[in-house]
């Protein structure tokens, strides 16, 4: 495990250098083994101690705890942590006060040479493949940024562009499993609280630190569609903060707002000095000091990132991600699963032309009948794996399909368009009971067949008849397209298109929206029977981990 980052994950880098902030005395460690401050900022063990036992490792030493004591690059193999207290994305955050993550990454990029002169390229890259890379950082940027006048959308641009070239740097360097944790809701912490009239949290460093973690989230994904063996998994801190302040009783504390040691209001004036007396309690507070959580609630936090699910840690947690995730995905059905094959064949019915794809990552049509992902991206990205590609977009395979050129809609299709809405969705209705039965049949065939039936036509249905329980406004109409419910004219470059398509259920006069496809998967993913059976998706792969090779969707 190797470890980058702030202070939540540093355990004592910054007591080697006399001018970086440091807290190598007491109070600092009073509950940590023996008593010892160790230079982690809590009262005892810190999240990156408590995630590396879960994963029944040692937690790293301090990068520089090896260079100085040990010079034993052999050491390296066992794991290293260059997480620095007051590290920032950014060189200028905390200056002279800590190792900038920049600097963090090059110590690594030193550490994988090491280790290479020791065993060897090969083995090395095996090594750090199947390591995890543990990140914490953006938080100390935040902390020092939130004055009157900042432009929010461009300073998180700066740090999100800051850190893309950092972590394609660690992984070009070897590493393929990443573990990130995002920034807490830093307007809470008690050093915050203490700057407000009210005492209420800092409502621009909550908004700048949702900011960030939600592009931040959008960075990982854009990752792993660049890389496809990029794996992560994802700990939103804030959301998981919110949920432990509101529910503390329920996990066992007490105190939500006040830090267990420190002076001022809310304990969060000045930090737990040398000679400050701490609360004998610490078992019931969430923070420590005015910034860090207690060792208690870092407990919490990892074990909610390695065993928790959606929108606590996503795509995969983190014990999912020791699994490794499903090697495969192959994906068989129409237009709503469709990422861009009829783009290669004959047919009027493509979707590789505006407004399709407007809300797609760089606004391109692809050939996805959707104004963004479809239900294909949407659950590739629950199964932590890269959306599968087109068939017919690999070279060596467009060749073969070049000479279909009398390929059209079956007459079925257009058939059905002339039945009446009842009768058509009578006949929906009837095929998916009659689908369930196959299945089971199949099942009953072939005893190591797994499956997962999600009924859509039962949620679709919900959508449909109480779109305001869903957050849409209109459950009839087209988003894009003319005429009568903008369904006859279909969606084209010349027909107008909604602004808000968060509140449609219909992009086009076929087709779902982003959002809504996005709640299908998401019901699909973790709902329960009658709406998905006998399991739902993340239960069939994990049943499927260790015996299956791939998950087949398929979409009908």
């Amino acid at each position: 495990m190797y470890v980058l980052g702030a202070s939540l994950l540093d355990v004592g880098n910054n007591n080697y250098f006399p001018k970086l902030s440091k807290v190598n005395y007491h109070p600092y460690g009073i509950d940590f083994p023996g008593g010892k401050a160790t230079g982690r900022f809590s009262n005892g063990k810190n999240s990156g101690d408590c995630l590396a036992e879960m994963l029944g490792l040692v937690p790293p030493s301090p990068y520089f705890d090896l260079i100085f004591h040990t010079n034993n690059t052999a050491e390296f193999l066992k794991g290293v942590n260059f997480a620095s207290g007051g590290a920032g994305i950014l060189d200028s955050t905390n200056e002279g006060n800590c190792i900038p993550f920049s600097k963090q990454v090059d110590f690594f990029n030193e550490t994988v040479e090491a280790i290479a002169k020791q065993i060897g390229f090969e083995q090395t890259h095996e090594h750090i493949s199947k390591s995890f890379i543990v990140i914490n950082v953006g938080s100390n940027d935040i902390m020092v940024a939130t004055g009157d006048g900042l432009d929010h959308e461009e300073y998180v641009f700066l740090l999100i562009s800051t850190l893309r070239p950092l972590l394609k740097d660690i992984y070009h360097l070897g590493a393929r499993k990443f573990v990130i944790l995002s920034t807490g809701a830093e307007g809470c912490l008690p050093k915050f609280r203490d700057k407000t009239k009210t005492g209420d949290c800092h409502f621009q460093a909550n908004l700048l630190s949702k900011s960030y973690n939600m592009r931040l989230a959008s960075l990982l994904e854009e990752l792993q569609s660049t890389y496809d063996d990029f794996q992560y998994s994802f700990f939103d801190m804030y959301i998981a903060f919110k949920e432990l302040y509101k529910s503390r009783k329920t996990y066992g504390f007490t105190e939500g707002e006040v830090a267990c040691c420190g002076t001022g209001k809310f304990n969060g004036t000045t930090g737990c000095s040398v000679g400050t007396v701490p609360c004998s309690n610490r078992s019931d507070h969430i923070f420590w000091d005015g910034v860090h959580y207690t060792e208690e609630a870092a407990k919490v936090f990892m074990n909610l990132a390695f065993q928790g699910s959606t929108p606590f840690v996503y795509p995969i947690n983190v014990k999912q991600l020791t699994q490794g995730s499903i090697p495969a995905m192959f994906v068989f059905g129409d237009s709503l699963s469709d990422v861009g094959n009829n783009n290669y064949i004959d047919t009027d019915a493509k979707c590789n032309f505006p407004h399709y794809g407007i809300d797609y990552p760089g606004g391109k049509p692809t050939g996805r009948c959707s104004n963004g992902k479809n239900v294909v991206d949407l659950l590739a990205k629950k199964l932590g794996v890269p959306s599968p590609k087109p068939y017919l977009s690999m070279s060596k395979l467009t060749i073969l399909w070049n000479s279909w050129k009398e390929l059209t809609l079956p007459p079925a299709v257009l058939e059905f368009s002339h039945l009446q809405i009842k009768e058509l969705n009578q006949v929906s209705y009837l095929y998916n009971e009659q689908a369930a039965l196959l299945l089971k049949e199949l099942q009953l065939e072939y005893a190591d067949m797994s499956y997962s039936f999600f009924n859509s036509y039962r949620v679709f249905d919900q959508y449909i008849n109480h779109p305001k329980n869903y957050g849409f406004d209109d459950s009839k109409a087209a988003c894009c397209g003319m005429g009568y419910l903008n369904a006859e004219i279909n969606c084209n470059p010349l027909t107008p298109y909604c602004s808000d398509r968060t509140k449609y259920v219909f992009w086009d006069s076929f087709h779902e929206t982003e959002v809504a496809a996005n709640l299908l998967v998401s019901m699909a993913f973790d709902g329960l029977p009658p709406n998905v059976f006998p399991v739902n998706v993340r239960e069939l792969s994990g049943l499927n981990a260790e015996n299956a090779d791939v998950i087949q969707f398929i979409d009908q």
